[in-house]
């Protein structure tokens, strides 16, 4: 009875534990939102935490998270940011978060190989996500976008907006080039990026010792990346089904039964993807007031 008490105190406490996390990931990407947006402007820190916060819920509820561009919007109307800059700053973002994950899923998948430890579907993800940033570095060449632009003015963009949006497009990419040029805002955002990634580790690690789940950490280290690649591929709507399978899988290579990657795939979505979701929510209902007006805002 004693070893029970002591066994639930230790899996409470690693769950609250993983709240602090969960605090900590939205508090370093409002501050990687800041240290982009200040290569065009200043702003505070609160716009940035209230935008980030936006971007939640439409993250978890839009295949891809495509949904968290909301935060962008949100960024534009609550600082000076013109519509298009912040989109740069938004966009510029989501590069940083997808190169990041290819590489480490790249490296995950090498080291696991190298230690006889792969399952053929691994090699199968790289593909889609190599594709995506393959469209994203694309998207990143404004001569080639001015290519395909000139197309679309053509046969798409009515006569009437063709002015409007080519500024856009000029605003857009001269917003991407300013933050470019700021190779000091640029090194403190990837020191970011590796204590967000460090951040999502421990937090799965902690829900698997919250259910008494023993694995060696340096696994953690190469098979979670891999588990966030899978979700962000638009196949599923908040990840469901695609989490618990790739958790299934990749855990399964190191020796942690189905029953418990399921558990652990639960844990995440419960403690880790709902929480900001649901205050995200909240905040995105005080700052346009009510659901209406964000309807409004996501089908303009």
């Amino acid at each position: 009875t004693s070893n029970s008490s002591i066994n639930h105190f230790s899996n409470l406490f690693f769950l609250i534990l993983s709240l602090f996390l969960v605090i900590l990931e939205i508090s370093l990407k409002s501050i990687r939102l800041r240290v982009l947006a200040s290569s065009i402007a200043q702003i505070p820190l609160r716009s940035a935490f209230v935008s980030t916060l936006v971007g939640f819920p439409f993250a978890t509820v839009t295949p891809g998270r495509v949904g968290d561009l909301i935060k962008v919007y949100t960024l534009s109307q609550k600082t000076s940011l013109p519509l298009q800059k912040s989109l740069a700053v938004g966009v510029f973002e989501k590069i940083l978060d997808l190169i990041s994950l290819f590489l480490l899923v790249t490296l995950g998948i090498t080291i696991l190989a190298l230690q006889g430890i792969i399952a053929t579907g691994l090699l199968y993800l790289l593909l889609p996500i190599a594709l995506i940033g393959f469209v994203i570095l694309a998207a990143l060449n404004k001569k080639l976008v001015n290519v395909f632009l000139k197309y679309a003015y053509v046969k798409l963009i009515p006569l009437k907006y063709r002015d409007h949006t080519e500024t856009a497009f000029d605003n857009f990419y001269s917003a991407l080039s300013d933050i470019w040029k700021h190779k000091k805002n640029l090194g403190q955002v990837l020191a970011l990026a590796v204590f967000l990634w460090a951040n999502r580790i421990l937090l799965v690690l902690l829900f698997a010792l919250a259910l008494g789940i023993e694995v060696q950490l340096k696994y953690f280290f190469f098979i979670i990346p891999i588990t966030f690649a899978a979700e962000i591929l638009p196949v599923s709507v908040m990840g469901l089904g695609t989490r618990e399978y790739t958790f299934i899988l990749l855990f399964s290579l190191v020796g942690i039964n189905k029953e418990a990657a399921v558990a652990i795939s639960l844990l995440v979505f419960m403690f880790g993807i709902l929480p900001p979701a649901v205050i995200g929510y909240f905040v995105a209902l005080k700052e346009y007031g009510g659901m209406g007006n964000i309807k409004k805002v996501m089908n303009p």
